[in-house]
């Protein structure tokens, strides 16, 4: 009889008396199913049961055991084992996802797809970090509870609180959607100093708080200056891990552009946001290679974009939950898995376009993964398209000097010397 078949089943009862009381049951379950996989298949005789029993006694987890599964595959010379096969596959190490804001509207529109693996991966489970007032935690149970009835394989678990320390702690991702809203009456100079207390707040937070590679979205409004007031805030973080959104407007117009042309939102490439996330921004349609009316785009497209937000809050009586969601997974998504299409993004200017650095400003760009990305430099701008531009960028100037007391750690000094240590060491 082989030797090999008893310490097997041994090493089964063993670990998966271990797995159930560790590890989750669907993959136990693959692993019994490996063992009995291995067990029922003619193996050949195998007297070197000292290394497996050592084997079997060190066994904490499910790759330890895969492993161990494998080198007895490979010493009864009968199977080759996979865990594929047998339903296992290993999973990685959740990451922390922080959302501030967590019972609000946007945030009821995307937790629940973060929760589903759409914004990191269908194999990345995650851990909620969720931030609310005191005042709005009890909705935040609510929330919470829907989380756990949905039963997400990916969801690990969910952190409520409205500590800043305790919701960025070791977080490798943050999306700001939390934001005081502008309300009838309120001058926008009054919103920005309103806002910017809360994400200096923030921005400090992060830095002392979350992991030092996060990425961090800033979808509140005034998205841009807010981005900054969080940048400047964190000093131990690079500029570039911050971003704004723009992909809503970005959407916006290629939904327009799609019902225009009776075309799919696919078939649009090369469209981008520039400036700010306001009723600033220019849409450019420029590289589409799209034939289209100069003076519609101009009387009709950009206006529509532009106004919006503005649209939606007049027949909404709210202004955008679901759609301002679904950008926001898309930009993060696109941001640390990587995209092949030119998106629109806010970020730290580089001082493309003749733009100075110091400001968030949107930019079409090509996402690499991991928070990595590289600006779109070679845009063909006409003279209507770069005087738009300069008005979005003359109000971020302007959003920047009401803001000036709150940046601790200007994010353009901090660039400075990072291309002169960069320069050094060519």
């Amino acid at each position: 009889m082989s030797l090999l078949r008893p310490c097997l089943r041994n090493v089964s009862r063993v670990v998966t008396r271990r797995a159930y009381s560790t590890i989750d049951e669907n993959r136990s379950y693959g692993l019994k199913q490996a063992v009995a996989k291995v067990i029922s298949d003619p193996q050949t005789e195998y007297s070197n049961t000292q290394e497996l029993n050592y084997l079997s006694s060190s066994v904490n987890t499910n790759e330890d055991f895969a492993s161990l599964v494998r080198l007895a595959a490979r010493q009864s010379g009968q199977v080759r084992f996979d865990g594929a096969q047998v339903g296992y596959a290993s999973r990685k190490k959740p990451v922390r996802v922080a959302v501030t804001g967590a019972a609000g509207q946007i945030s009821y529109s995307l937790l629940f797809r973060i929760a589903s693996g759409e914004m990191l991966g269908e194999d990345q489970p995650v851990i909620l970090h969720l931030l609310e007032q005191p005042e709005a935690l009890k909705a935040l149970e609510g929330v919470v509870m829907e989380l756990e009835d949905c039963a997400f394989p990916l969801l690990r678990g969910v952190v409520q609180t409205s500590d800043l320390a305790e919701a960025f702690k070791s977080v490798k991702y943050a999306l700001l959607v939390g934001a005081k809203p502008r309300t009838k009456g309120m001058e926008r100079g009054d919103l920005l100093r309103d806002n910017a207390k809360i994400f200096s707040a923030q921005g400090k937070a992060l830095n002392d708080h979350a992991d030092k590679s996060c990425l961090t979205l800033v979808v509140g409004n005034p998205a841009n200056t807010n981005a900054l007031i969080a940048a400047s805030n964190a000093p131990d973080l690079a500029p570039e891990n911050f971003s704004a959104m723009t992909r809503l407007d970005h959407n916006r117009a290629l939904s327009q552009l799609s019902a225009k042309l009776s075309i799919g939102v696919e078939e649009i490439k090369n469209m981008a946001i520039f400036g700010n996330h306001s009723a600033t921004q220019y849409p450019d349609v420029s590289q589409t290679g799209l034939t289209l009316d100069d003076q519609w785009t101009k009387a009709t497209f950009v206006p529509n974009v532009q106004n919006r937000g503005a649209e939606i809050i007049k027949f909404r009586g709210s202004s955008s939950a679901a759609s301002a969601a679904d950008s926001a997974l898309k930009h993060m998504h696109d941001w640390a898995l990587g995209s092949e299409e030119i998106v629109s993004m806010a970020i730290p200017s580089d001082g493309s376009y003749n733009v100075a650095k110091g400001l968030y400003v949107s930019y079409p760009v090509k996402c690499h993964g991991q928070g990595k990305y590289t600006v779109v430099d070679d845009w063909k701008l006409n003279d209507y398209a770069k005087q738009k531009i300069d008005l979005s960028i003359k109000e971020l100037q302007d959003e920047k000097k009401a803001v000036g007391e709150l940046l601790k750690s200007p994010i353009d000094k901090r660039q400075a010397n990072k291309q002169s240590a960069s320069d050094n060491k060519k």
